[in-house]
């Protein structure tokens, strides 16, 4: 029974890739659905059973491979983690699978389509089952894998090209760091099995090992890689450019891969590996800062954005960076509830804003939106939904562990705690800020296309695409409240044998007796958001410099100012320029020495001179040489007959 979680995704992954054209859209599209369905159910009754006989249970399919003495078995973990993910998984997956047969009617490859999503969540299923690194790392691989597939579907498309190189290339930066952590672990401890691992932490915490005269803590700098590892898969502030530009996938692509799932893995290998990071407090404090500072300048960053994709995609970096907040605060239980909830509300918002791109002939630019409340009402309400859940507005999905993170941090005595608060909670002033900002330019403000245009919008009437958006505002709306009492519920049982069961903290409990008021803190920096974006709108469609600007200058000072503040603006607008400084100063440098040290010199000069070309040279050399002696002297003759056996005689 185990595993038919695995079997059914990649069998319809064969099916529907293998057999596509046999089968047509409508049956291979049928068989993909059923099969994730099949694939859920299956996820939702070990849930059930955890949740009554709470078990971690190890399936072991035999040898894999022995080497040394370094042997890793084919083997599956199922825990209270393991299973909570395969939920996330599975559902989101099935949803999407149950979206695209709408989204894509018309695509003549959209069985191919279906194969690359069963693929992924294959893979995904198979890193988060994973009983040890070295098996976890082909999942990891997989999924950057077909991620490159899905991002490039309209391979015909040079914008997608581009989007899934970049994806690729980047997230192999992040495969390099999680190789050399699993290398490590292996070197230093000889296994890599998470049981094993776990036992071995506390007792391995304080060795250390000398390179160059400096004594290093082992677990600080295999933490080191696997947090490395982490933040690029997940996009965190530095790695986070490929995420915008992977929107240029189909929309159902961003839901499953960019938004509910793939990112999440760099998380999940924190929360995994977690009984590492307990002892290595130094990380921890590195990943606080750059998780709260990610936090920040990713919804500073989607305030300034034009494209509905982009602006979620933003968004998901930021609720990222909660997620690592709250790993590094030790509250690794809270940092996967907000992982789980997080998938639902945000892969609402990425479907609901697919429905608006799919009844917008293909448009992404919220400048040229308007008034879509009129044509648009079950999309409104989900967009709604979604984006309060997002803010973390009370008694919806997102408030339950986004509000439970910001209390942590208010008791917390980690170090930086103080300024990973300040960054947290401005990046939930502009989280608030951009979400009601997009839903005012798409679904209240005027309407700025032209009326042939206006005539042409239209929402879906599908039940294929319906169908997930409403499942998904109902679990964007209580899901949280369903299941606050299994993750954070000090009494819970969930987690009794849980791999990782060292979840619920001090910290946790002391946040529970906070003042009323001060709780209420995440909820007014919420409202300062709204009203900030209000404010300096004036519901006029104006850029907030230009405003600023307008209100606080002189008209004979305004002109160079505006002229300044046009110039940052743009630059918000393209991400802070982080792509061109990549460019200019790492790949241009590498493409340089590339081209003309390494090519141009080594390989076209001096590997040719020495080798094909050289020996080319030479032979012609000879050869002329020997010509000179085709003469009709015998003793000449006989003179070169004799050199020609002395040097064989020679060499043999």
């Amino acid at each position: 029974m185990h595993i038919l979680i695995l079997l059914f995704p990649f069998l319809s992954f064969i099916l529907t890739g293998v057999f596509g054209r046999v089968l047509g859209s409508f049956y291979g599209g049928l068989i993909s659905v059923y099969l994730l369905f099949y694939t859920f159910e299956l996820s939702f009754l070990y849930l059930l059973r955890e949740i009554l006989f709470p078990n971690l249970e190890l399936i072991n399919y035999g040898n894999w491979f022995h080497v040394l003495g370094f042997a890793v078995d084919w083997e599956f973990l199922f825990d209270s983690t393991s299973i909570i993910m395969l939920i996330i998984v599975s559902f989101i997956s099935f949803l999407v699978h149950l979206y695209s047969l709408g989204y894509l009617d018309e695509d003549p490859s959209i069985n191919r389509f279906l194969s690359f999503l069963s693929l992924f969540t294959f893979f995904m299923l198979f890193f988060v089952l994973s009983s040890n690194l070295v098996q976890m790392f082909i999942g990891w691989e997989g999924v950057g894998l077909v991620s490159y597939l899905l991002i490039n579907f309209w391979y015909h498309r040079y914008q997608a090209n581009r989007a899934a190189l970049k994806a690729i290339v980047i997230n192999r930066i992040g495969d390099f760091f999680f190789l050399f952590a699993i290398i490590l672990i292996w070197y230093f401890f000889g296994d890599c099995n998470f049981l094993y691992l776990k036992e071995i932490a506390p007792i391995v915490n304080n060795e250390y090992f000398t390179y160059f005269q400096f004594n290093i803590h082992k677990l600080s700098i295999i933490c080191l890689f696997l947090f490395l590892a982490a933040i690029v898969k997940s996009a965190q502030f530095g790695f986070h450019t490929w995420l915008p530009d992977a929107m240029e996938g189909p929309t159902p692509v961003s839901a499953l891969l960019h938004a509910a799932t793939m990112v999440t893995a760099g998380v999940f290998l924190v929360i995994r590996t977690s009984f590492f990071f307990e002892y290595s407090p130094k990380i921890t404090t590195i990943i606080l800062i750059l998780g709260a500072f990610t936090t920040f300048f990713a919804s500073f960053t989607a305030f300034f954005q034009y494209d509905i994709k982009k602006i979620i995609a933003y968004s998901t970096c930021a609720q990222l960076g909660l997620m690592f907040v709250a790993c590094a605060l030790d509250n690794y239980i809270l940092a996967l509830f907000h992982l789980f909830n997080h998938a639902f509300f945000k892969a609402l918002l990425f479907l609901s804003a697919g429905i608006i791109i799919h009844g917008t002939n293909d448009e992404q630019d919220i400048r040229k939106f308007g008034a879509l409340y009129f044509k648009f009402p079950i999309t409104f309400y989900s967009f709604l939904i979604g984006s309060l859940s997002l803010m973390g507005f009370p008694f919806l999905t997102g408030f339950y562990s986004k509000d439970s993170i910001f209390e942590i941090l208010l008791v917390s005595l980690k170090s930086h705690s103080n300024l990973a608060l300040y960054f947290s909670l401005l990046g939930t002033a502009f989280t608030a800020a951009y979400s009601t900002r997009l839903i005012h330019l798409v679904f209240f403000s005027t309407y700025r296309g032209s009326k042939k245009q206006w005539s042409q919008i239209h929402e879906t009437t599908r039940p294929e695409m319906l169908t997930p958006i409403f499942i998904l505002m109902i679990a964007s709306s209580v899901i949280g409240y369903l299941f606050y009492p299994l993750f954070l519920d000090v009494n819970s049982q969930f987690w009794k044998n849980s791999l990782n069961e060292t979840f619920i903290t001090t910290d946790y409990i002391y946040a529970e007796s906070l003042p009323f008021y001060i709780k209420l803190l995440p909820l007014i920096i919420t409202i300062l958001g709204i009203i900030f974006y209000f404010y300096y709108s004036s519901f006029l469609y104006k850029d907030f410099f230009s405003i600023l600007v307008a209100v606080t200058l002189r008209e004979h000072e305004a002109t160079s100012v505006t002229n300044y503040s046009l110039s940052f603006l743009q630059t918000v607008q393209r991400a802070f320029h982080i792509d061109s400084i990549y460019y200019y100063f790492i790949l241009k440098p590498v493409l340089f020495i590339a081209y003309n040290i390494l090519y141009i010199n080594i390989e076209k000069g001096l590997f040719e001179y020495f080798g094909p070309t050289g020996l080319t040279l030479f032979f012609k050399f000879v050869a002329k040489l020997v010509a000179r002696f085709k003469t009709k002297t015998l003793t000449i003759s006989l003179f070169v007959a004799f050199i020609a056996f002395l040097f064989i005689f020679v060499i043999s």
